[in-house]
């Protein structure tokens, strides 16, 4: 994808179904086993959330420019209980992917210059580790101690590109 900057952003990986409606829309699926997660606060509107989700949008670009198609919808699709069976949908329009453009490239221009903070999440006792990092390959190489260290770095200056990925909340 390209994003704001103009840089040139690759990605790789593998949906696992497409469908096709009567009307031409596609439908990216990606089957889920697990419990359906809950938006970060302030971002249950917003379609990456936060960068937090980029899959699907992802996924609705890439099927948009492998299939030459402009009608384009992703979805998680829960397939199990502890799911709800439920389905979580994006649609990739104008807004959305600009959305996901956006993010992206302030992710992009983060690493650039030497910023990727560590967002290990809540502490997770049953898996004895943090939330974001129960699944990490990596995750027996990070300091036991990475929640405080991120907490304490996390009002820093240099990551007002990281805060800025949150979208503008009204109230």
């Amino acid at each position: 994808i390209t994003v704001p900057s103009g840089a040139i952003v690759k990605f790789r990986g593998r949906a696992d179904r497409i469908d096709r409606r009567p009307d031409g829309t596609r439908v990216v699926l990606d089957y889920k086993t697990g419990a359906r997660p809950t938006a970060p606060d302030g971002c249950a509107d917003d379609p990456v959330w936060g960068g937090a989700r980029l899959q699907l949008p992802l996924y609705a670009e890439a099927a948009r420019q492998r299939l030459g198609v402009d009608s384009v919808e992703s979805a998680y699709w829960y397939v199990s209980e502890r799911g709800g069976f439920g389905r979580d949908e994006v649609v990739l329009n104008e807004t959305t992917a600009n959305r996901f453009r956006t993010v992206v490239g302030q992710i992009v221009e983060g690493i650039d210059h030497g910023i990727f903070p560590a967002v290990p999440g809540e502490p997770n006792w049953f898996r004895g580790t943090e939330t974001n990092c129960a699944y990490c390959d990596f995750d027996d190489l990070c300091p036991a101690q990475r929640g405080a260290h991120a907490d304490a770095k996390a009002s820093a200056p240099e990551l007002g590109f990281f805060h800025a990925l949150m979208p503008e909340v009204e109230g």
